[in-house]
């Protein structure tokens, strides 16, 4: 069982997995995170719309810490209870868009890294020595 897992290992998802995994969990989130992940999208193809959705929910968090942060007076004139409580549920959607995404690394079609398969023959040209016992 262990050598049929070992035969499939996937070091692009696992990575992505990882770091999302971490993305997930920490304490805090900087828009810089995100270039960190462009990579994987490549690596580990991820479809298109896991891409759009990341996309999407990065840029709407983006976009609402702005407006949160606009709406502080002296020049503020937005409602903060209001703006502070959109940010917080585009926060969840982008946590939800992680896992999401952490769940299509594990199903997405990946190159994988295939240990090469066991030398059967000599190499062209190399014969095997024959040895002769005596009795």
């Amino acid at each position: 069982m262990a050598e049929s897992r070992r035969a499939r290992f996937r070091p692009y998802a696992t990575s992505f997995g990882i770091l999302l995994i971490w993305l997930l969990v920490a304490k805090v989130y900087s828009p810089q995170y995100a270039l960190w992940l462009l990579p994987f999208f490549a690596l580990v193809e991820i479809p298109w719309p896991g891409f759009v959705a990341f996309a999407v929910s990065d840029a709407a968090v983006w976009v609402a810490v702005s407006a949160f942060f606009l709406s502080f007076p002296p020049t503020g004139r937005g409602n903060l209870s209001t703006m502070a409580w959109i940010l917080e549920a585009l926060v969840y959607v982008r946590y939800a868009v992680l896992l999401l995404l952490l769940w299509m690394s594990r199903r997405a079609g990946e190159n994988v890294l295939e240990l090469p398969p066991p030398v059967s023959e000599p190499s062209a040209g190399l014969h095997p020595a024959r040895v002769e016992f005596s009795s």
